[in-house]
Formats: structure tokens, C-alpha cells, sequence
């Protein structure tokens, strides 16, 4: 309801406050003041690229996945309960973090930014890997 509502941020952010969006990164949002979809998002230098998924959350165990396909494109793929298979839910082209300047970790978080009645995130598995095009 609208007396109820939170964000729930999946991925990489530069940002450990809770009510800032992130400066860097690349992570899916969710919130449930805005639409029953997730977005997905990028940012780098502070300047924040989102775009509305036509995948709703669902209610259960999710998998969330972003690929990095090259330098300038982050596909986004999610896997709800009950489904197969991943579905592609988007690509982003722009505000890419790509520079040691944009630097950013891991980050899960849920933060209610209207009322009192508690909600939970369950996390249960991360991982994160970084193939490089070169050795380094």
C-alpha cells in the first residue's frame, strides 16, 4: 500500500547510505512506491541510467544476473521462481562505470522509505566474477 513502501537494490554501488542512489554502479531496483517490475540500473559519475523491466517481482526466490558484454552494454537477466530459464529483461548502453574513478562493491540492501510495518530481503547466495579480456 501506499502507507507501506520500500526499495530493494541488488548489485554494484558506490553508495553505503540507504536513501542515496548510487553514484557508480550497475544493480536492479525495486520499488514498490513506483511499479510492480524491476528496474535496472547503471551509473557512473553520478549520473543514473534506469529503465522500468516488463518482468514483475515475484513473490519467492529470485535470480537476478547481469553480463557485461563488452565496454559499452550490461544485459540484464532475471529468473523468477517457477521459471525455467533466465528471461533477458533489458540492456543498458549508457553510464557504464569503465575507470578506476568509478569504483563501486557489492551491495544488497532494502530500505523502507515509508511506514512502520517491518519487511524482509533474504539473501541466500552471491556470486560475482570478473573474466578479464586480457591478462593482467
Amino acid at each position: 500500500t501506499g502507507a507501506q513502501t520500500y526499495i530493494i537494490r541488488a548489485g554494484l554501488c558506490d553508495v553505503n547510505d540507504h536513501a542515496t542512489d548510487c553514484s557508480n554502479g550497475v544493480y536492479f531496483e525495486y520499488s514498490s512506491a513506483s511499479s510492480a517490475n524491476w528496474r535496472i540500473n547503471t551509473a557512473k559519475a553520478n549520473t543514473q541510467t534506469k529503465t522500468s523491466s516488463s518482468k514483475a517481482v515475484a513473490t519467492g526466490w529470485t535470480n537476478l544476473k547481469w553480463v557485461a558484454t563488452s565496454a559499452t552494454n550490461i544485459d540484464f537477466y532475471v529468473k523468477s521462481a517457477g521459471d525455467g530459464r533466465y528471461t533477458n529483461v533489458g540492456s543498458i548502453t549508457t553510464n557504464i562505470p569503465d575507470t578506476t574513478s568509478n569504483v563501486s562493491s557489492l551491495m544488497l540492501l532494502i530500505d523502507k522509505t515509508v511506514g512502520t510495518t517491518s519487511r524482509t530481503f533474504t539473501v541466500d547466495y552471491v556470486d560475482f566474477w570478473n573474466d578479464f579480456s586480457s591478462r593482467r
